[in-house]
């Protein structure tokens, strides 16, 4: 111990006495401090635990479907706040418990790890501090030692033996000294083991969210691609209504020009006024199908009944209009065609 080495210190270096005596209260001092693997793992993991309760506490607030869509909403944003990594890709309407418990238990495992994490980065700093100021100390007390080894031989007593006091005293605070050391480097081995494997730690669950993170990445992209298609069809499908309605407005057209207000007495003229109303009423039904088609596809109603109404105003004479008794009989096929 260190106690041994001023033990051991020669009375006329009164400047490397005061330098041990300082070393060994800073020792003395760390050692107090000094914490075990399991200390640091339990403290640090106790420092997050107020996160910890707080996410458990907003993620039961969006599973809980007695609360209001609003309320859980707001938790669920309050949770991607606070880690985007582990709570950004859930959504309220698709999460099931699973995954929000998946992803709470990650993140709780996750924030205690890194806090384990920075308490060995704090311990090895506190270790190396301590042991940079036991090392300056063992490196004086070689130097020490040196000379006294070096120091001219002293014959003493009637016996003329050597004197080995000062190179015994100087080896005895050496060693000491480089126990002192010693204990301090393995500490620091030890505790560069730990944060190693707290390292290895936090990256196996930080795989875990990356490899999910990149899964939200990939159906996102493959949503935004569905979502281009989907404009790309829309505006494909407008674009043919306005087509159809275009060559139906030729239709009308056509048939507004040749079919006179009154039905003709008949003969040739009537066949062809009968010809057209049936035309007219087959463009009818096909709009009335078209209609029906167009209201499957994801296109704006207001577009459809705009194309659909413009056919509302075709002059088209009805079988009151027509008043000549002779084209009575076939006035019956009239009304049967624009059924």
């Amino acid at each position: 111990s260190l106690g041994n080495a001023i033990d051991a210190i020669f009375t006329k270096n009164s400047k490397l006495t005061a330098e041990i005596i300082k070393a060994k209260d800073s020792y003395e001092k760390y050692n107090k401090e000094l914490r075990t693997s399991q200390e640091i793992s339990g403290q640090e993991g106790a420092s997050v635990l107020g996160q910890v309760q707080k996410v458990q506490a907003l993620s039961k607030i969006v599973l809980d479907q007695t609360s209001s869509y609003q309320k859980r909403n707001s938790a669920l944003n309050e949770l991607k706040d606070i880690n985007k990594d582990y709570f950004g890709s859930l959504d309220l309407e698709k999460t099931k418990f699973e995954d929000l418990k998946g992803a709470v238990d990650n993140y709780t495992a996750s924030i205690i790890q890194s806090a384990v994490t920075k308490g060995f980065e704090t311990e090895i700093g506190n270790v190396n501090v301590e042991l940079s100021k036991q090392e300056r100390l063992l490196n004086k007390l070689k130097e020490q030692l040196d000379a006294a080894k070096r120091a001219p031989v002293k014959i003493v007593g009637a016996a003329s033996q050597v004197d080995t006091r000062d190179i015994v005293a100087a080896q005895k605070a050496y060693d000491a000294q480089n126990i002192v050391v010693n204990q301090l480097r393995k500490t620091r081995n030890e505790l560069n083991n730990d944060i190693g494997d707290s390292i290895n730690k936090e990256i196996q669950l930080k795989t875990v969210v990356d490899a999910r993170l990149e899964q939200y990445k990939k159906e996102q992209e493959a949503q935004k691609k569905a979502d281009k298609d989907k404009k790309l069809e829309i505006a494909n499908n407008k674009q043919l209504i306005k087509d159809q309605y275009k060559l139906l407005e030729q239709k009308k057209q056509l048939i507004e020009f040749e079919v006179p207000m009154a039905a003709p007495s008949g003969g040739a003229q009537f066949d062809n006024f009968l010809r057209n109303l049936k035309e007219q009423a087959k463009i009818q039904k096909e709009l009335k199908q078209q209609q029906l088609d167009l209201e499957n596809q994801v296109v704006t109603r207001g577009f459809i009944n705009d194309a659909i109404a413009g056919f509302k105003n075709i002059k088209v004479p009805t079988i009151e209009n027509v008043i000549n008794p002779e084209v009575l009989k076939k006035n019956k096929e009239y009304t049967e065609a624009i059924k």
